[in-house]
């Protein structure tokens, strides 16, 4: 007979063989044996697993102004990542990635396949906030909502730029009146 497992399970299963189900046969006083005793099977689903790699900014900004990051994010499963997934970048006070002090400078959208053992590399520009300032650390957590199975392996779907970067205030207007002509 054939088993249809259910797709993207890792874990235990217990298969119980039951004949004559649905009671056709008479059978005086024999039901009892109609069951067999459970026989445990192991499954593991294929998965992928994402892997932020790098991630890579600017040590230094002025807020209000465009930033390039880049980040190289790897599929170390063992199987094929289909569908589509989405990256964020972030920057963090605190280096948490999802907590209140968190400023989102954007969603990359991806979309496969990416083969186990391949990589795709992102390098985009991000606006900073004019009102931003301070030390942060840039974040980026590869696949934010979840759509692509990795049997519970998103340890590694954050990664953090090697170093702080600073943004500074932009210099602003220093505006004189020099001179009041009246008409």
């Amino acid at each position: 007979a054939d088993l249809t497992l259910p797709l993207n399970f890792d874990g235990t299963l217990n298969v119980i063989v039951r004949s004559d189900a649905t009671s056709a046969v008479l059978e005086p006083d024999t039901r009892a044996n109609n069951t067999s005793t459970p026989q445990p099977i192991t499954v593991a689903a294929p998965y992928a697993d994402f892997t932020v790699e790098a991630v890579s900014a600017p040590a230094t900004a002025l807020s209000g102004t465009a930033i390039e990051l880049a980040w190289r994010v790897r599929n170390a499963g063992d199987s094929t990542a289909a569908g589509s997934w989405q990256d964020r970048v972030v920057l963090s006070q605190d280096g948490v990635f999802g907590n209140a002090d968190d400023v989102v400078l954007g969603t990359v959208n991806r979309s496969g396949p990416l083969a186990a053992g391949d990589a795709y590399t992102v390098r985009q520009t991000f606006s900073l906030p004019f009102e931003l300032t301070g030390t942060w650390q840039v974040l980026v957590k590869s696949d934010v909502n979840a759509l692509v199975f990795e049997g519970g392996r998103v340890g590694n779907n954050l990664g953090t730029a090697a170093s702080p970067l600073q943004i500074n205030p932009a210099p602003a207007a220093n505006l004189v009146a020099s001179s009041v002509v009246g008409t």
